[in-house]
């Protein structure tokens, strides 16, 4: 890929140019979320997004041998690490519970094979989970940080941390738009992000 976006592509019967053509190449990444893709983005020179959103087991290890194998390449002279977790915040931890809660149980019908039918707030808000389910999200709590505001600005500054990373991505997965909305807001405000236009 790396070749395409350089014109640099070709087979034994000559050149291979990607159309159309563009003035910008993309930033290359590799997602991670089991650490066997970190050499391969290490090798190629690529960054490196570790999915703690998908998987919530990944250890800091993942980054660590990325850092030690990085080969310098013409897209990235230096290595580049982001995590990528699912996030909800509220300005009370009774709100919180509950957006956590939201995702506890679509994670729990995933597992199930229920892919569609989420039910309502006020359905999962009564909900009340099995021991079976408990298991599951017992198992999926690490793919996810929620709290208030300062609660999970700490949870996210100590995940740089433990993955040495000045990059976070986030996904916040809510029962409605305006949840997710005041979530992103809150934590814009809390890391003190400018709005861009």
């Amino acid at each position: 890929m790396q070749h395409f976006f350089r014109d640099t592509a070709a087979t034994k019967y000559g050149s291979l140019l990607a159309t159309p053509q563009a003035t910008t190449i993309p930033s290359q990444w590799i997602l991670s979320s089991s650490g066997g893709s970190s050499l391969i983005a290490a090798k190629f020179g690529m960054g490196l997004s570790i999915a703690k959103f998908i998987n919530g087991f990944v250890s800091p290890q993942v980054a660590e041998t990325y850092l030690k194998n990085f080969k310098p390449s013409a897209e990235n002279t230096e290595p580049k690490v982001m995590v990528a977790v699912q996030v909800v915040c509220s300005e009370t931890e009774e709100k919180a519970n509950q957006m956590r809660k939201f995702i506890d149980f679509v994670f729990v019908q995933f597992e199930k094979g229920n892919f569609n039918d989420f039910k309502g707030e006020n359905f999962i808000k009564n909900y009340s989970f099995s021991p079976f389910e408990q298991q599951i999200i017992d198992r999926n709590k690490g793919r996810i940080i929620s709290g208030t505001t300062d609660d999970v600005k700490e949870q996210l500054i100590k995940l740089s941390n433990d993955f040495e990373t000045d990059e976070i991505m986030i996904t916040s997965m809510s029962v409605d738009y305006e949840a997710r909305r005041k979530s992103f807001e809150l934590l814009a405000n809390a890391f003190e992000l400018k709005h861009i236009t």
